[in-house]
């Protein structure tokens, strides 16, 4: 997990095959955003982005989505 100044909290997840997804809470005012993954990696390519360059490896299993809300 990673927190930034503006409390905004980074968790990073290992699946079972390996490839990482992260997962982000967001504090809002009076409420938290919560960002999840549905897909190891990413087909858009964004230059910026280290998910985007690694291309899209597979959508997630239902399970693996709602263990990030779980968690």
């Amino acid at each position: 997990m990673q927190t930034s100044r503006d409390g905004t909290r980074k968790y990073l997840f290992q699946l079972r095959d390996g490839h990482g997804i992260e997962s982000v809470l967001i504090p809002e005012r009076g409420h938290y955003t919560l960002c999840i993954s549905s897909q190891a990696g990413c087909a858009m390519g964004c230059r910026f982005c280290l998910t985007g360059r690694e291309g899209l490896k597979r959508n997630l299993t239902s399970s693996e989505i709602l263990e990030q809300v779980i968690l």
